[in-house]
């Protein structure tokens, strides 16, 4: 008996042993498919069986197991940390969309997201927090509602309609139920952290911050409108004189009822000004309109019969203004004119058709077509501004969705602005569809291209079954086999299809998936094909790593490389120190906004986070001091030519407070540019990105957050 149980358990020890290397080799074999070919400069990493998966969203992939919960019968989704390609949560939970951001597009994505540091996931019945590490930061139950985080904050409410907000820990910031929320969600107030409020002991009126302090002194006699772009407009009723304060109540300018406000969009306002003690929005009282800065100045008025329409916002985007104006010659093929005018009211586009969308030096048009006299369709164009030619080929549109038809997708944190970006534009037939057949196969015939910005092909039609929109240089295509593979700005692919499944490129990483045998647990249910058609497999999922974006912004040896020419393309975005409004020449490399160093210093100097700058030549070395006033050297916030520079990284070496630090840095003609983030997270200044508006905010006031 007793050499029985040796054998056995010798035998099990042998069992044990002989699994490692099985697991080793099991591994290394998902790293390298059979039959995947992945060229020098990208890598795989294998990262588990799930029936889908998202794009790399704020370093997370959403993923989902094929099962169904609720009686909503959703999908249940889990997350992968990207970094380490380690589940962090096991898929269980359910998604409901994020219609609070009122950006018309969260609400219908399919998977959720991390904001900042934080995912919220919620069903019918209530919601939970978990962080990176998988943490429970709020358990299920616990509160009716959660919102998203936006800045490291989100608003609550218990079962019984207590209202309050509280932070990426969970912490609740001021008593539940000592305001009244007025309705505005966190999509309108998050960005700025200014909330309209009612105190719920005697029912007045006040603003608060995220961390509930009064911005305004409770009162009966004042109207709070929504907050915008970081501002917030208030009627006195007493006075009869309004005043707009910025998020720290700061009052910044009054101004007389007859000039009617409609918010704040990259640092400018659009006003409507009416006849001195007239009643306001009455045709007949009616002067001008135009628009202000932060500080009340007028920038410019529109001419006259030209109207910003109230269903036109955001007021101004991507650094300009659309208008309307009647056609008094009737020659137009509508009733109208559309314009667009930049910051100084000079007209820089005009057409007889519907402005739909602005962005990276294009212009989206709807033209109305007519036979006869009749209305009969629409066409679309697409307008460079620059030449003002419609670059569409005849019998095409754009093959974007939704939002994203000038590239935008979640995620990607895609930049758009006016000048003219070195990536292609997807296109498609334009066909109506006639129904005499179902419409995935209608929509599988219909051919589709690449185009530059010139309206040049660089991709023919029908070279590739399907394509997608481009993101951070690299472009989706799919063959004639249902295989994807990506494409370079060239047309030429980088990486050929082989992949059942693909995401965009984010940060450097796609996700993409290989099909297996195995059907998903709710194979053939609705849910599979609600929201976007949805295979029934199993699918084995790998982290694509392009090395070069990795290595390019990581600091290079000059002894060892050669510093690697980006291409920096001016930013557009609005930028506010604590609450003014300053032009920075600033620019976007690889996806991220670089600033020069010494605007940044000037910038906020005489505030408590003012640091000086000063460059050792003979040791090549910057010097960064904290808490000294900034000596101005001469070229500081100098306006820039609005065009395209090459940016090679900066070689010197970087010290604050004598200890030398690891900075991503790019020279541009001369001068030092640095990542905004990392400067202000050196400095502990608060930085915030409003996406909706396109506007970034430096608050000396505040410490700095992680995204």
């Amino acid at each position: 008996m007793k050499v029985k149980r040796i054998i056995n358990l010798v035998m099990a020890v042998l069992v044990v042993l002989s699994a490692f290397p099985a697991a080793v080799n099991a591994q290394t074999l998902q790293n390298n498919p059979d039959g995947i070919q992945i060229p020098d400069g990208f890598s795989l990493h294998y990262i588990g069986r799930y029936h889908e998966a998202s794009p790399v969203i704020n370093g997370m992939i959403a993923v989902s197991s094929g099962e169904a919960r609720t009686f909503a019968g959703r999908p249940v989704w889990g997350f992968v940390n990207a970094e380490t390609g380690k589940e962090v949560i096991t898929p269980q939970y359910t998604h409901s969309g994020y219609p609070e951001l009122r950006d018309n597009f969260s609400e219908f994505v399919r998977y959720p997201r991390y904001f900042g540091n934080t995912v919220v996931l919620r069903d019918a019945l209530g919601a939970v927090v978990f962080n990176k590490q998988g943490d429970t930061v709020v358990p299920y139950g616990k509160y009716a509602y959660i919102s998203v985080f936006i800045n490291g904050y989100a608003e609550v409410r218990t079962f019984d309609d207590k209202w309050g907000i509280i932070d990426e820990k969970g912490k609740e910031i001021f008593p539940l139920g000592k305001y009244i929320s007025n309705g505005i969600e966190i999509g309108v107030w998050g960005p700025s952290g200014i909330i309209p409020v009612t105190r719920a002991d005697d029912y007045s009126a006040t603003a608060i911050n995220v961390f509930g302090k009064e911005l305004v002194a409770p009162s009966d006699n004042i109207s709070i409108r929504s907050p915008s772009g970081g501002y917030l407009d208030i009627w006195d009723l007493e006075t009869g004189k309004d005043y707009v304060i910025d998020n720290t109540g700061k009052k910044l300018f009054t101004h007389d009822r007859e000039r009617v406000l409609f918010g704040f969009s990259e640092g400018v306002c659009y006003f409507q000004q009416f006849k001195p003690n007239s009643q306001i929005g009455v045709e007949a009282n009616y002067l001008y309109g135009g628009f202000i800065d932060t500080t009340g100045k007028e920038l410019f008025r529109l001419p006259e019969s030209h109207l910003v329409h109230f269903l036109m916002q955001p007021w101004y985007k991507n650094g300009l203004v659309k208008t309307v104006s009647p056609d008094f010659t009737h020659t137009a093929v509508r009733s109208e004119y559309e314009h667009l005018f930049d910051k100084t009211g000079k007209e820089v586009f005009k057409t007889e058709g519907y402005i739909c969308e602005v962005g990276n030096g294009l212009v989206v048009v709807s033209m109305p077509v007519f036979e006869s006299g009749e209305y009969v369709s629409d066409a679309e164009m697409l307008h460079n501004l620059s030449t003002g030619k419609n670059i569409l080929p005849e019998g095409y549109r754009l093959a974007g969705e939704i939002e994203n038809k000038l590239g935008r997708e979640v995620g990607a944190d895609f930049q758009s602005g006016l000048e003219p970006v070195d990536t292609l534009i997807a296109i498609i037939e334009a066909k109506d569809y006639d129904g005499s057949m179902d419409y995935k196969s209608f929509m599988d015939k219909l051919k589709m291209a690449y185009i530059n910005v010139s309206g040049d092909i660089v991709v023919p039609p029908g070279k590739y079954k399907k394509i997608a929109p481009f993101t951070y240089g690299k472009g989706r295509v799919q063959d004639y086999n249902s295989k994807w593979g990506f494409i370079d700005s060239k047309g030429n692919e980088i990486i050929k299809p082989q992949f059942d499944e693909v995401t965009h490129f984010v940060e450097g990483k796609a996700v993409v998936g290989i099909y297996t045998d195995e059907k998903a647990p709710n194979a053939g249910s609705d849910y599979l094909s609600s929201g976007k058609p949805v295979h029934d497999y199993m699918t084995d999922w790998y982290i694509l790593v392009d090395e070069t974006y990795t290595s390019q912004v990581k600091s290079k040896s000059p002894a060892t490389t050669s510093p690697a020419t980006e291409k920096a393309i001016p930013t557009t975005s609005a930028v506010l120190v604590d609450g003014t409004s300053i032009a920075f020449e600033a620019y976007n490399i690889n996806g991220n906004n670089y600033f020069k160093l010494r605007d940044l210093a000037l910038a906020v100097n005489n505030t408590e986070k003012n640091f000086e700058v000063t460059w050792d030549a003979k040791s090549n070395a910057i010097n960064l001091i904290s808490n000294k006033p900034y000596t101005a050297v001469g070229g500081e916030l100098v306006k820039g030519d609005g065009k395209g520079k090459a940016a090679t990284p900066t070689t010197s070496k970087i010290y604050k407070d004598g200890k030398q630090i690891s900075l991503t840095a790019y020279n541009i003609n001369g001068n030092n540019y640095f990542k905004l983030r990392d400067i202000a997270k050196a400095f502990d200044i608060g930085v915030t990105w409003d996406g909706k508006t396109n506007t970034v905010s430096i608050d000396t006031s505040k410490s700095y957050v992680e995204e």
